[in-house]
């Protein structure tokens, strides 16, 4: 059941008040329904506001984190899935659940390196709660995303003897699963006793099917791995920029920027590339084994590159990266195009962002739409979204 607590997209009129409810719904409806050219030409964009969820402070108890500044992303990690965020920090090993209101309900933890929780009930054959800990031993942690039936995938580095080196690749690292109470499901995939070891983990991802989906990257070698879900492997797919080269087309600077699961399922991945100094993007479109086709370009205006942000329900999520933001008294403003499989543009908003000095741990898409991230900063982690999914559901 979904835990989404009210109406967050926002309308705004031109002199920046906003509107009353039936007014707000009113100017939604009228703006999404003006359909973007093939050239991406519309003058007028509805904002979409930020909303304020939760914040977590810099400390040791269990509804804290562990800022490190030599962790990728100060070693915050997360994932939304039907309004409850899941939470990895790093540094500690802990994994934890809250709902939209930063009510603390689960907690995974190392007792070698945390204290024993005290507001939470400490997980037993007979223990009824709704706040509930358990105690693991982990490794070092990383990526985390969630299924519908509330189970948890965590990215997890393995011991140094355990490291697999296959074609010039270290494999260091496993994906753990947990039930939603948190007990051992073991790890993902079936290959070998310990599970499917895995590079370096750019993506890690479940599909609106329940379809783990693992992305590592490696230098420019590439690996796609997709899983059913039961955690047995159905597809596997390695991709470079030399697998682009069959285009006659593919300038010398191309880069691939990352990999996608095609809505359609495997084995049908989306990757994206970025042609260098200009940043423009392409979708390009793989099945099985065989090469990659381009498919469309990313949408594009003039100083502001876009750049896929994720997917949901068959619609791809394209945010603007680097000089497309524009800055006003009232914060900045971040271009946001939605578009269907095809590359035709659905949607295209702004998102207010009213902190120009806003930083984001890395912005995502849950699998029903909603567009969320977090901030960083050295006292504490502030939780927000964008209710990005009403935009889908009036189309």
């Amino acid at each position: 059941m979904r835990v989404y607590r009210r109406l967050e997209a926002t309308v705004k009129e031109p002199d920046g008040r906003a509107g009353g409810i039936g007014r707000t719904a009113r100017l939604l409806v009228a703006a999404l329904a003006v359909a973007l050219s093939a050239a991406g030409c519309a003058e007028r964009t509805a904002p979409v506001t930020r909303q304020e969820l939760f914040s977590l402070s810099v400390g040791p108890l269990e509804d804290q984190v562990h800022i490190s500044p030599g962790y990728e992303q100060a070693g915050v990690w997360l994932s939304l899935h039907d309004g409850l965020f899941h939470v990895v920090n790093a540094p500690v090993r802990k994994v934890m659940r809250f709902s939209s209101f930063g009510d603390l309900l689960l907690l995974l933890y190392d007792p070698r390196l945390n204290p024993m929780p005290v507001g939470l009930a400490e997980a037993g054959t007979d223990t009824v709660t709704t706040r509930l800990a358990r105690s693991l031993q982990l490794g070092p942690l990383g990526r985390v995303a969630v299924d519908s039936q509330g189970t948890i995938y965590v990215q997890e580095r393995l011991a140094t003897g355990d490291w697999q080196t296959e074609d010039g690749i270290t494999r260091s690292h496993v994906v753990r699963r947990f039930d939603r109470t948190g007990g051992d499901l073991g790890y993902l995939g079936r290959e070998g006793v310990g599970g499917s070891p895995f590079g370096r983990v750019h993506r890690l991802l479940v599909t609106e099917r329940d379809e783990p989906f693992v992305v590592t990257r490696d230098g420019d070698s590439w690996q796609a791995f997709w899983f059913d879900s039961q955690g047995m492997l159905r597809f596997r797919r390695g991709l470079s920029v030399r697998d682009l080269r069959s285009a006659d087309d593919v300038p010398p600077t191309v880069e691939i920027e990352s990999v996608l699961a095609d809505g359609r399922g495997p084995p049908h991945l989306l990757v994206e590339t970025v042609t260098l100094p200009g940043g423009q993007a392409d979708i390009w479109r793989v099945t099985g084994d065989e090469d990659p086709e381009r498919a469309f370009a990313a949408p594009h205006a003039p100083h502001a590159p876009f750049r896929l942000v994720g997917s949901a329900g068959g619609r791809l999520f394209f945010a603007s990266h680097g000089g497309g933001e524009s800055v006003s008294a009232g914060g900045r403003r971040v271009p946001l195009t939605i578009t269907d499989g095809e590359g035709r543009p659905l949607a295209q908003v702004e998102l207010s962002l009213q902190d120009p000095a806003l930083q984001f741990s890395e912005l995502q898409v849950a699998t029903d739409g909603v567009l969320y991230g977090a901030r960083i900063g050295p006292e504490r982690v502030d939780f927000f979204w964008w209710r990005t999914d009403l935009l889908m559901q009036r189309r």
